[in-house]
């Protein structure tokens, strides 16, 4: 309505002041110039709707495409993080505080539970460690790269044998993934009130079934009696 209102104005002040005349003539020239307006402002509406119409449609393409991206960004940075491995629980001391040092202690201890000690894959197939964190906080997690993420799931295979020293095993994990892992989960909050030890891997939701490991589908604890 704005619009139109405005186009009536531009189309009036544009219009030549009528020469004196009967007021017969007179009221059919106003009515003339009031179509003339009506038509005007009509055409003017549907062009403005069309223009609404195309950049909506404009912004739609974009933001799928964005997504899209997303998709794409969030699927590579899950796959350059598929052979690493979060280490909760070593000692942040000065004595470990040289990349060096700390190679060697992560080396050891994953060898002291390893099933040869001194040759084991798992023990071979680490490639690098990085202290991550806030520098000054106490017991700082140790980031652990491998030259397979077979090599890395080798050595989830002793994270009971890891747990009795202290140490925790966690993937790690995109913004994203620690974003969702955040939020609650029904069916952790479930298998956490019937006493089961509940952890993420990979985004996908495990519990500790008498010792067993196993993979809990969306909703299948929810639905549990």
């Amino acid at each position: 309505m704005a619009m139109l209102s405005r186009a009536s104005s531009y189309l009036l002040r544009r219009s030549p002041a009528p020469e004196p005349t009967d007021s017969g003539s007179g009221d059919a020239l106003s009515r003339a110039r009031v179509a003339e307006v009506a038509t005007f402002g009509k055409k003017f509406e549907e062009q403005t709707q069309s223009s609404i119409a195309r950049e909506n449609a404009v912004k739609d393409s974009c933001q799928q495409r964005i997504n899209a991206l997303d998709s794409i960004v969030e699927t590579l940075s899950q796959r350059i993080r598929a052979r690493n491995m979060v280490v909760h629980g070593l000692p942040d001391t000065a004595a470990v505080s040289n990349p060096a040092a700390l190679e060697r202690l992560v080396k050891a201890r994953v060898d002291s539970v390893g099933p040869n000690r001194g040759s084991s894959p798992v023990f071979q197939s680490i490639t690098a460690v990085t202290r991550i964190g806030r520098s000054g906080t106490s017991n700082r997690a140790v980031l652990v790269e491998y030259s397979s993420s077979q090599a890395k799931h080798r050595t989830y295979a002793l994270s009971r044998q890891l747990r009795q020293q202290g140490i925790s095993l966690t993937d790690e994990l995109t913004p994203k993934q620690q974003q969702a892992q955040k939020a609650p989960d029904p069916d952790r909050i479930a298998l956490r009130s019937i006493g089961f030890r509940t952890w993420f891997r990979h985004g996908t939701l495990w519990y500790l079934d008498q010792g067993v490991p196993r993979e809990c589908k969306q909703g299948e604890a929810v639905s549990l009696p």
